[in-house]
């Protein structure tokens, strides 16, 4: 968004739609519907860096003035994410709106609307090879059961098969594991738990996604219809 004065400002905690195979005009959608939804509204932002970042651009949360009906300002990331045109993305910035923006993800992902209805974003089996080859570099949604966690020097490790090179393997630094642990997440206790997993997707020695915070990380029970697709149970031993 470019303020009048040529600053310009990025949602902050949120990925837009873009373009996919099946839906080139996903992403232009998203953007004439946030263009009309602002239209003759005032905005408010609080910026959560003082610095742009290296595009020139503010991480902010935004809000634009209530319409009839609203009891206060409606924020404008959380009304992409509602409307199925944005997912939540993982930011370094503390987020004060993001339960709210969460929340707005599964409501959306629930009724299938905008990108949830595209194959393009559906939510990766940790299992599923070729899905991650060919999102590479991206931001992924993936999920499955954990089948072994290591302790390393430097991180945590939890892996969802017995195959690196092919299944999803999730990382955790170990300055930052206390933060899940004060979260009630504690890794080994998660071993044959199904999780879903919110990062960005590296696969230079096979899959694997580094989480920073809590909110990255979901614990999902098993009943049908909530996993991507049925994972079988891995072996305790991961091969290389």
């Amino acid at each position: 968004m470019t303020l009048a004065d040529g600053r310009v400002l990025r949602i902050a905690g949120v990925e837009a739609a873009g373009p996919t195979p099946s839906d080139p005009d996903l992403g232009t959608r998203g953007r004439d519907w946030l263009m009309a939804w602002l239209e003759n509204r005032d905005i408010s932002y609080q910026a959560l860096d003082a610095r742009p970042d290296r595009w020139g651009r503010v991480p902010t949360v935004i809000f634009a003035a209530p319409v009839p009906g609203d009891a206060s300002p409606s924020s404008a990331g959380e009304s992409l994410v509602r409307q199925g045109f944005a997912r939540v993305a993982p930011d370094q910035h503390k987020n004060p709106c993001e339960k709210r923006l969460l929340e707005a993800e599964k409501a959306a992902r629930a009724a299938g609307l905008g990108l949830w209805s595209d194959p393009y974003y559906n939510i990766i089996a940790a299992t599923d090879a070729l899905a991650f080859t060919e999102h590479a570099g991206s931001l992924v949604l993936a999920e499955g059961r954990v089948s072994e966690v290591r302790d390393g020097s430097g991180r945590t490790t939890l892996f969802f098969g017995p195959h690196r090179r092919d299944h999803l393997a999730v990382t955790v630094l170990q300055r930052n594991v206390k933060i899940f642990e004060a979260a009630g997440l504690h890794f080994h206790d998660l071993i044959g738990q199904t999780l879903r997993v919110r990062g960005l997707l590296e696969t230079r020695f096979g899959p694997e996604i580094e989480v920073t915070a809590p909110s990255e990380v979901e614990l999902i029970a098993d009943r049908p219809g909530e996993a991507a697709k049925p994972v079988q149970n891995a072996p305790a031993m991961v091969q290389p």
